[in-house]
């Protein structure tokens, strides 16, 4: 009994030895997947892919901007509302779902909030990484116009600037949604507004014949006269208000963009130029002096766009106008 009961003791240690040499071989196997398992996700990175996320009152537009393409099959759109969350494929949104997303090209899709916070975030499903994020508040959308029809009276801005109306028309159509300003005229639209750090103006514009000074802007008081640090020039011959182009990220208007849409870090220019607060009208500026009174930026200091009979011909239109606080 007694060697028996050795023999047993004796046995014990080399049966541990194995089991336990056992053990390790496995967790070692099971860890050394999943260590290698996590160093692969942390080697695989996204596509090289700039992509700008532009969030509008209704819908989401995604622009491909430089870099790799993307395969719709693998992207996914999370959109985050106030109420829910909504996982779109990129594949649903509009387009050819199975053509790449490529530079220069634009997928879009409504994201369904009419009030309230918008995170819309683009991830890369293979990698589970965010290659570009938006947000924004929805709160007043887009801005009517309508008071600005040649039927309804309009408002001039500032004294001086609006000397041939004969020559010069404001027309709105599609319910207000756009305003075409024709000759030289600088006009105001009453319109309270907060400007801070984050306020955002996106718009549309396009023209057909320059002027001096194609703009918009905000501004604290419309009586008391021209304020260069309150108005984006997006096109024209004169040097005067704050260059979209040198200003901010977005391009000079050429003629030959048609429609072009703008996003105006508004609330940081006039942080830099002082002009943070409330404002009372938002201000389109369509200006074109056919007279040499003042440098138009031309050889002979005259309007650029002008008829026979030295009428001014310079035209400005502007659709789909927003200002809201980006989160």
């Amino acid at each position: 009994m007694c060697d028996g009961s050795r023999r047993n003791r004796g046995q014990s240690p080399v049966i541990g030895n194995i089991l336990t040499v056992a053990i390790v071989v496995i967790l070692a196997s099971v860890i050394g997947v999943a260590v290698l398992g996590f160093s692969e996700s942390l080697n695989d990175s996204p596509p090289a892919a700039s992509i700008e996320t532009e969030i509008g009152t209704g819908d989401i537009t995604l622009l491909h901007k430089a870099g790799k393409s993307l395969d719709p099959t693998n992207v996914e759109i999370v959109v985050v509302g106030p109420n829910a969350t909504v996982r779109y494929p990129m594949e649903n949104f509009k387009g050819d779902p199975t053509s790449a997303f490529t530079a220069g090209t634009t997928f879009s899709l409504p994201h369904g909030v009419s009030s309230g916070k918008v995170d819309v975030r683009v991830v890369h499903e293979p990698t589970e990484s965010i290659i570009s994020r938006g947000q924004r508040r929805i709160v007043d959308g887009i801005i009517s116009l309508a008071a600005f029809d040649d039927k309804v009276p309009t408002n001039d801005y500032t004294g001086g600037q609006n000397n041939y109306p004969d020559a010069s028309s404001t027309t709105v159509t599609d319910g207000g949604r756009t305003v075409k300003l024709t000759g030289s005229q600088w006009k105001y639209l009453v319109y309270s507004y907060d400007v801070t750090p984050e306020t955002v103006l996106t718009f549309e514009f396009k023209s057909t014949a320059e002027g001096d000074i194609h703009g918009i802007g905000l501004e604290d008081d419309y009586d008391s006269g021209q304020d260069e640090n309150r108005i984006v020039r997006l096109y024209g011959t004169q040097n005067w208000g704050i260059s979209v182009s040198k200003e901010t990220t977005e391009p000079y208007y050429q003629q030959s963009d048609g429609w072009r849409r703008y996003t105006i870090p508004l609330g940081e220019l006039y942080e830099t130029n002082n002009r943070l607060g409330q404002a009372d009208s938002l201000v389109f500026v369509m200006d074109c002096d056919p007279s040499d009174d003042v440098a138009s930026g031309t050889d002979d200091d005259r309007c650029k766009s002008q008829n026979a009979d030295g009428d001014p011909t310079a035209t400005s239109f502007f659709r789909n106008v927003e200002l809201y606080d980006a989160d």
